[in-house]
């Protein structure tokens, strides 16, 4: 996945680790990599939108499809949500991230 304006409140070093440290092919692990990105991806724009006034929900889907490298787009939640979105944010990515380790240990 390219880069996101939320990567660096996401640390799922551990998660490739594991899925690195698997049997199995080169392929499933790319696959598996991709499920995690889009996972994250997923939870994490829910999580802002459940957190943002219905009617704004438009310009920001906007501003990620357009430019979803962009840090402005922190400032823009900052500015309609909460001034510590950031850190709720990371706080979630953190706590979902813990999720989908223990889902990944859980399958092995």
């Amino acid at each position: 996945m390219s880069i996101l304006f939320y990567d660096h409140l996401v640390k799922k070093e551990e998660i490739i680790l594991l899925i690195e440290q698997t049997d199995n092919p080169d392929n499933h692990k790319s696959r598996a990599r991709q499920l995690v990105d889009d996972i994250i991806h997923q939870e994490i724009i829910n999580f802002i939108l459940e957190r943002l006034e219905e009617k704004k929900h438009h310009t920001l889907l906007t501003l990620i499809e357009e430019r979803p490298y962009d840090p402005e787009i922190i400032l823009y939640l900052q500015d309609h949500i909460s001034p510590t979105i950031e850190s709720e944010l990371s706080q979630f990515a953190s706590s979902l991230v813990d999720q989908i380790k223990r889902d990944f240990l859980s399958e092995e």
